[in-house]
């Protein structure tokens, strides 16, 4: 897809201390964010909107990345973006 074999698509991500996972992860957290709060949408339904095949993983990827639960994250930054608006 991008004129490079997957072995050196890996090897250059391990260059620059990542994976194709933690990249998906991140950019799956990025797309939720918004989501969660604009969108009201439910926790289980964002999950399985981004592929996850249960709920628990994504909470699991999304604690890894933020800190937080996607709950304990909306619920802090639904305030803020209610003033926002």
């Amino acid at each position: 897809m991008v004129g490079l074999g997957e072995r050196t698509l890996q090897r250059h991500l391990k260059s620059e201390g990542t994976t194709f996972r933690k990249i998906k992860e991140r950019l799956n957290v990025q797309f939720a964010k918004p989501v969660l709060v604009q969108r009201d949408a439910s926790i289980s339904d964002v999950a399985e909107h981004l592929g996850y095949s249960d709920t628990s993983q994504f909470i699991r990827a999304f604690r890894k990345s933020e800190d937080t639960t996607p709950h304990q994250w909306r619920k802090h930054n639904l305030t803020a973006y209610q003033s926002t608006r």
